[in-house]
Parts: C-alpha cells; structure tokens; sequence
C-alpha cells in the first residue's frame, strides 16, 4: 500500500470534491472511523467500502415502509418517494445522501490513488 501521506492527500482531494456538491464526508462519523482504519493499514479500500455499504444497509433497513404505489408515481423511485431506487434499499433522502458522500469518496479516493 502507498504511504499514509499519500493516501491522506487523496482522501483530501476526493473529500474537496464533496464539498463542492454541498456533502462533507469527514462530518459522517463511520466514514472517519474506515478513513482512519485505512490510514493505519488495517483494512484496504475494497473492504472499506464493503463495510460501509454493510454500515447503511444495516441502519437504514427498515428507516421507511413503502406507500401504496398511486398513478403519479416516478417507476424510478420509491412508491411514494422521490428517491431514486438504489442497491442499498435506502428509502430516504437524506440517509441515501450520506451513504453516497461515504462510499463515493471511498472509491474517488481510490480511483485517485490508484489512477
């Protein structure tokens, strides 16, 4: 694995890259739990990001009950919703909004570091 100086600057260019859509991840607590993980080589990217997608599936499973569907319903979203329909089954705006900011600057990061 490349040195920790390395990686921290990665993490902190895919983390500007965050902010500048208006999510912070460093503000999201399990994302500086993995980040600090990866920095002392106790896991490496893939496994971070599978726990992260393990962390919001878990607390997210059932955040929401699915309403009725109705006519007006976008067959892209959550019935009732205006949530994309997503992998992790997360039904609520917000929570998917944080799950996006960590496990995309997990693979930004990696995609910088790695090219």
């Amino acid at each position: 694995m490349p040195p920790t100086k390395k990686i921290d600057e990665c993490f902190q260019d895919a983390e500007a890259n965050f902010r500048l859509s208006g999510h912070d991840p460093s503000e999201i607590a399990h994302y500086r739990e993995i980040k600090t993980r990866i920095l002392a080589d106790e896991i490496d990217f893939e496994e971070a990001v599978r726990l992260a997608i393990e962390h919001h599936t878990e607390i997210n499973r059932d955040s929401v009950s699915s309403p009725a569907t109705s006519a007006g319903d976008d067959p892209y979203c959550y019935p009732g919703t205006d949530v994309l329909i997503n992998k992790l089954g997360i039904r609520n705006k917000q929570a998917l909004e944080i799950a996006e900011s960590e496990i995309g600057t997990l693979r930004n990061t990696q995609l910088i570091l790695h090219g």
